[in-house]
């Protein structure tokens, strides 16, 4: 019996060791766990500080209703219906649908004219809303922010849809001598941008880059022509210059900083699978065969969560957030170094940073992206430049600071090397503006792929 009490009793103290080492260790994650959502809020209220929303009710609240007058988001969904695409038979013929491409300079044959032509004049009823829409300068689209990533982007799709067609008429006009004519479509077409990026979604400001873009292909198509006069190039060129950045407030991801925090008020550790935190942290689970597998990396997951791993990779992807948008709060001049900075940062994270590599990792690519439009831009507008010294002069310029201060009132900076301005060449084909691109070396103006198929080495706008 003596002995019987005596290893009662030791289990007892063991138990009661247990338990108060179990309450301890309670004690400290709750601890950290409260530390670490102190910090994640006062991140929050500082964003809230620099006039960004955290909420979802916040985001709405920031977007607004359209104000009082007149709105072009009014023509634009109208426009939305009356869309008409090509013949079957035509498809082919258009430029625009997967048939012959738009080379600068290379002659179409009668039949893709003629395709064109018709495509054009069956959408007259849709040019004419959009020439309504373009005509009115303030647009808010009145987007229902609530549906977060289903949102509808029928208006965006507009927007290309336009941005197309007024390209493949300005296309047909250069060719048809009527240059003059090209300019002012183009003109329009970059309207067309400037009503997108207003919206407070990354993804309509991307479509607003992809509008400029298919007019500065369209200009440099129609430089290959004859060349209007000085008086349209300056006004063109005035218009490449003024384009705006889009503001800092719709490149903060406001639907991605929503998913963060609506993520961070009502934790729910399946969110993430998969991988999840555990499958990241044990790669070895993933040979475990299933229904094993599943049971393993929820319970994993759990723990992590309970011991503040979640919590921890918010607090890190909201201060990377924060620190994205001081970035884009600098001259445009200074992005890319500092997205470079900050890209290496995001690389180094630890395999368990599982939000924050997922919500930041795109940062870097959508500064190139904004860098890319603004380099295309300001060398679009140096090549008009350069087309007026010919009128005026008869020959091309020797140098690029030529064009100081009669035809530019300033070189433009290159958005991928700020201590230079874009780079300019020439000989007896024609002329180049080039910025040297994301890999920061002068490629002599190439168009051969660069980091990827889809991007040239250096980033340019030819006239020959």
């Amino acid at each position: 019996m003596p002995e019987d009490r005596g290893g009662l009793t030791l289990m007892v103290k063991l138990g009661l060791g247990a338990l108060v080492g179990l309450v301890f260790l309670c004690v400290v994650v709750g601890g950290v766990r409260h530390r670490l959502h102190r910090q994640i809020e006062a991140e929050l209220d500082a964003l809230r500080a620099d006039g960004f929303a955290v909420t979802q009710e916040e985001v709405i609240a920031a977007y607004g209703r359209p104000p009082p007058g007149p709105n072009a988001a009014e023509y634009w969904k109208a426009a939305g219906g009356l869309w008409k695409q090509p013949a079957t038979a035509d498809r082919e013929l258009v430029p625009l649908f997967g048939g012959p491409t738009i080379e600068p300079g290379a002659p179409m044959s009668d039949d893709v004219v003629e395709a064109s032509a018709a495509f054009v004049r069956s959408n007259a009823a849709f040019r004419q809303q959009v020439d309504m829409a373009l005509g009115v300068e303030s647009c808010h689209l009145g987007l229902d922010l609530a549906q977060g990533w289903d949102l509808l982007v029928q208006d965006a799709r507009v927007g290309q849809r336009a941005a197309r067609m007024l390209r493949l008429e300005a296309v047909l006009a250069a060719r048809d001598g009527r240059p003059e004519e090209a300019l002012a479509l183009l003109e329009s077409g970059l309207s067309i941008g400037d009503h997108l990026r207003d919206e407070p979604l990354v993804s309509y400001t991307q479509v607003a880059d992809f509008c400029d873009s298919l007019m500065v292909d369209g200009l440099e198509d129609a430089m290959h022509f004859e060349i209007p006069s000085d008086a349209w190039l300056r006004r063109l060129r005035d218009r490449l210059l003024s384009k705006g950045r889009p503001s800092p407030r719709t490149l903060a991801f406001e639907n991605d900083f929503r998913i963060v925090r609506e993520w961070f008020a009502d934790p729910d550790p399946e969110m993430l699978d998969p991988p999840g935190y555990w499958m990241t942290a044990v790669p070895a689970i993933a040979g475990i065969p299933s229904p094993a597998n599943d049971l393993l990396t929820d319970v994993g997951d759990l723990l992590l969560w309970a011991v503040g791993v979640q919590d921890a990779d918010l607090l890190a992807c909201v201060r990377l957030q924060r620190e994205y948008l001081e970035l884009l709060s600098k001259p445009e001049d200074l992005w890319w170094p500092e997205a470079q900075r900050l890209d290496a940062d995001i690389q180094a994270l630890s395999e368990l940073r599982v939000v924050t590599k997922y919500m930041t990792y795109h940062y870097v690519h959508w500064v190139r992206m904004l860098l890319e439009r603004q380099a295309r831009l300001r060398c679009a507008a140096a090549a008009l430049a350069v087309a007026e010294y010919r009128l005026h002069h008869g020959a091309l310029p020797e140098r690029l600071d030529a064009l100081v201060p009669d035809f530019l009132d300033a070189l433009p900076p290159d958005p991928f090397d700020a201590d230079n301005p874009i780079r300019y060449r020439f000989d007896e084909t024609g002329y180049t503006l080039y910025s040297i691109g994301e890999n920061g070396v002068d490629d002599a103006g190439s168009t051969e792929p660069g980091v990827s198929p889809s991007r040239t080495l250096d980033i340019g706008f030819v006239v020959e």
